[in-house]
């Protein structure tokens, strides 16, 4: 059984808004993403859970629209918060204007199972939008809980210094491989068609890098020249966010010697033409 609810924090980040999901059957759930610390928000994912026994707190990855009301409902219910680690050698990337890293919570790993009565959800580490995302799976069921990976409404941001292009292609790999039937994200609708978005996705974040990587030349590039190229109508409240996507395009490309990067300015690279099939989902 699964309800979804709803916070009242939608934006040019968010959508619709933060889906908060609780899970379970008839006698105990968990809530996955508990969202923003929104009083209203709350109230709803208490109605949701009809009174019965909350088992933990889920969290598919630290940002604040997941993760904000996770303490607060944890110490109020008395409950675990169970998430994927922040290892020593990443914490760097936990960039502190957007991340609650400082959690007090249970750790998972990839393939942990994770019973909710007679349920049982298996964990996915799905880095890419963020080096700490998981999924979960709900076992048996064919139904997946894909966090910011997979979004219905947009592409998913890869900002810096959390996210990763190459470790986003994998995790869009791991999740085309379960087959699932449903995807459930945390921001837009249910996706009913799993495999058609998973390589439309893929496809669009390679024309995104075939485009880059046509606009370079000898000359240096700042960020700020790509982006309004790529994005000539941008709205200013979101050339940060587009920024920091065509960074996380270069630093990838960098690894592939298709750019060459210099301060905050970007190039061509020593590569004569991007590899098609570092793209490929299958």
């Amino acid at each position: 059984m699964i309800s979804t609810i709803l916070a009242d924090n939608a934006g040019p980040f968010t959508g619709p808004g933060t889906q908060s999901h609780v899970f379970g059957d008839e006698k105990s759930c968990v809530v996955i993403d508990p969202g923003p610390a929104l009083e209203a928000h709350y109230q709803h994912i208490m109605e949701a859970t009809q009174g019965r026994h909350i088992d933990a707190i889920l969290l598919t990855h630290r940002h604040g629209d997941h993760a904000e009301m996770a303490p607060f409902l944890a110490e109020r219910l008395g409950v675990p918060i169970l998430a994927y680690p922040i290892n020593p050698d990443q914490a760097w990337r936990a960039a502190p204007s957007r991340f609650h890293d400082q959690l007090a919570h249970h750790s998972i790993k990839q393939d942990d199972k994770i019973s909710v009565g007679n349920f049982v959800l298996q964990v996915h580490h799905t880095p890419g939008h963020c080096f700490d995302h998981v999924a979960f799976e709900w076992c048996g069921e064919g139904k997946v809980f894909v966090g910011d990976t997979v979004m219905g409404w947009s592409s998913t941001a890869i900002i810096q210094p959390e996210g990763s292009m190459e470790e986003y292609r994998g995790s869009m790999r791991k999740l085309y491989r379960l087959h699932a039937n449903l995807l459930i994200p945390t921001h837009g609708d249910p996706i009913k068609k799993p495999q058609e978005r998973l390589e439309i996705l893929m496809k669009h974040r390679q024309k995104r890098e075939l485009e880059i990587f046509d606009m370079l030349d000898d000359k240096p590039q700042s960020l700020a020249d790509l982006r309004l190229r790529i994005y000539p109508n941008l709205p200013e409240n979101l050339y940060g966010g587009a920024e920091t996507s065509i960074m996380s395009h270069l630093l990838d490309m960098k690894e592939r010697e298709l750019a060459c990067l210099e301060e905050s300015s970007a190039k061509r690279g020593a590569a004569n033409q991007p590899d098609p099939n570092i793209w490929e989902i299958f």
